[in-house]
């Protein structure tokens, strides 16, 4: 077997992949059409509403939540197939996926010389709970983190051009981007030689992509500072705070084998770095990770800049992770025997294999990673559709319920904004949640509009004439 798998390594890879793949593709027929959370509802009728209408909603695609990266090419994907749920969006994202695999393990190929490890580092990244569910998922992190591990797989191959444009590219897919676009600026700088004229080409080619996207959001609105808008959609405390030790606290629970190999390799890192070539783009990954946790943590804490204390927040950086940890495995091949070296790598495989498959059949572990949708949701959204045209105005403060109702945007509104709220004729679906996202009481849709169904008493069905 292990000759075998010498001799061809290209179709050993590859037949580790489709293995990947086909696991992925029975866990989402598992999920069966459901996500983990509202914002995959949500990014999904945006997804069903940028086309629709044409050219009408464009501009829907410039808003710093809906991320061009992912809206404008998916959307133009689920308008010409006529897309009414998740199943092709999460295949496509899976693929995604399956490509960011594939990068780390040429990435660690590139930096660690060395296929078994790499072998590892592609196996990890695929099992890695917090990249396997983003990965069955139609969220946006997929797209944003293939920008930021083409960007370096192409600084191992120092293609600066192609790295400085995938770096740029991330801006688009998530603001996020500009973190990581100061991140490479500052790293190139200090780990190659180049030329002025290099450092001012690269430095277009990462800010290109952002600058395009004010020039869209000026065109279209008149505002030359449209990037404004981007930080303006958020501000402190609109998802709550926490702790500075409330992600350490989730990467150890949700990650325990990745984040015991890191600070194994920081301790390893810090007595036999000497061992290692590539030291740079080590640093750089290790950079790239810590950084990103350590912002992150520090927003969290003070409730600022939109970030929700969600562990989906990470999925861009556990690559980095993933390329950062592998150093372990390379200083162990040099202080002790082939045979322990085999040994960890098969001991690491096997226990990230077996805790992702331990998180999802909830074997062991408290909780069960999967995902679930209130039938009440489900049912009142399968209720609309059967009952009311798409000519019908529809205010629901849950997007699952538009989104089983297989509605777009057009004429559909999430939430009860006040440019509308119990105005416009038309159906405005009340849940518990409506006081909180909306500060509408259950007091305000009774004296305003007539009940005309309910669900579990969870849901309530109002009209407008």
């Amino acid at each position: 077997m292990k000759s075998w798998i010498l001799n061809n390594k290209t179709k050993f890879v590859l037949l580790l992949i489709v293995v990947v793949f086909l696991v992925k593709l029975v866990t989402l027929f598992t999920f069966n059409n459901t996500e983990w959370e509202p914002d995959s509802y949500m990014h999904f009728l945006e997804l069903r509403s940028i086309f629709a209408d044409f050219p009408q909603n464009l501009i829907l695609g410039l808003n710093v939540w809906s991320k061009p990266l992912y809206i404008y090419p998916l959307g133009l994907i689920v308008q010409i197939f006529n897309i009414k749920d998740f199943f092709l969006i999460e295949i496509i994202n899976t693929l995604i996926f399956i490509l960011i695999s594939w990068l780390v393990y040429k990435i660690v190929l590139n930096v660690y010389k060395n296929f078994a490890v790499a072998v590892v580092a592609l196996i990890l990244s695929s099992f890695s709970l917090t990249l396997f569910k983003s990965s069955v998922s139609v969220l946006t992190e997929p797209i944003f983190t293939l920008t930021l591990v083409g960007s370096f797989y192409f600084l191992t191959k120092k293609k600066f051009t192609l790295a400085s444009l995938f770096i740029g590219l991330s801006v688009l897919a998530r603001i996020e981007g500009l973190f990581f676009i100061a991140i490479y600026l500052g790293y190139i700088l200090y780990a190659y030689k180049l030329t002025a004229k290099q450092i001012v080409k690269n430095t277009l080619y990462s800010f290109l992509p952002f600058i395009i996207w004010d020039l869209l959001g000026f065109f279209i609105t008149g505002d030359i500072l449209y990037f404004r808008t981007f930080f303006q959609s958020y501000s402190a405390g609109n998802y709550g705070n926490g702790t500075l030790f409330d992600y350490p606290k989730l990467f150890l629970t949700k990650e325990f084998i990745l984040s015991t190999c890191f600070i194994i390799a920081v301790f390893f890192l810090g007595k036999y770095k000497h061992k290692l070539v590539n030291k740079k783009l080590i640093t750089y990954s290790f950079v790239l990770f810590t950084g990103f946790v350590t912002v992150q943590a520090v927003l969290w804490s003070r409730g600022a800049f939109g970030t929700a204390g969600l562990m989906r927040y990470f999925v861009s950086v556990i690559p980095f992770l993933i390329i950062f940890i592998c150093s372990i495995f390379v200083i162990i091949r040099s202080l002790f025997s082939p045979r322990i070296f085999i040994l960890s790598l098969v001991i690491v495989s096997a226990l990230q294999t077996a805790l992702l498959g331990m998180y999802l059949t909830g074997t062991i572990v408290n909780t069960k990673e999967f995902p679930k949708v209130e039938s009440y949701f489900v049912e009142s959204g399968e209720w609309l559709k059967d009952n009311y045209t798409e000519e019908t105005f529809i205010a629901a403060d849950r997007p699952e319920i538009l989104y089983y109702s297989q509605r777009n945007l057009l004429n559909s509104k999430i939430y009860f904004s006040d440019d509308y709220a119990l105005r416009t004729p038309g159906i405005y679906v009340w849940t518990e949640w409506s006081p909180i996202t909306n500060k509408i009481t259950k007091e305000d849709i009774d004296s305003n509009a007539s009940l005309i169904k309910e669900f579990d008493n969870k849901v309530f069905v109002y009209e407008i004439k």
